[in-house]
């Protein structure tokens, strides 16, 4: 005799999948990967650094420069700051959003591929 089992849940949406997603990392924020690609974005940037400091110790000027620019006045190397930290930011969210989106058409695809898999009784996680 054969045992009836429940409908399979349809497939998970979009909206469903990038929520589910969002809602892990919100959850679990010190074992997701942001500060590594916050790290990578900022070693990128530090190719637009440039600044001047004095060496207390060795009474010397010193220059943290890149091979772009050199001996900037105060008011550029104050604006190349700021240009540079949008550009950081901006690079940031874009990345993050670009592989979020890739996740979720992964995540799509392996739907579409198999509606029937199971799917989980967990309720989405809330920060």
């Amino acid at each position: 005799m054969a045992t009836a089992t429940a409908p399979a849940a349809p497939a998970p949406t979009e909206a469903e999948i990038r929520a589910a997603i969002e809602a892990d990392m919100a959850a679990y924020p010190n074992d997701n990967e942001e500060s590594r690609l916050r790290e990578a974005i900022d070693r990128m940037a530090d190719s637009l650094n440039w600044h001047r400091d004095l060496d207390p110790v060795e009474d010397e000027v010193f220059e943290y420069g890149n091979n772009i620019w050199t001996d900037l006045r105060p008011s550029q190397a104050q604006r190349l700051a700021e240009l540079r930290e949008a550009a950081q930011e901006r690079g940031y969210q874009s990345a993050r959003e670009a592989i979020l989106d890739e996740l979720v058409a992964a995540a799509l695809a392996f739907g579409a591929e198999y509606p029937d898999a199971p799917r989980s009784t967990r309720e989405a996680v809330t920060a």
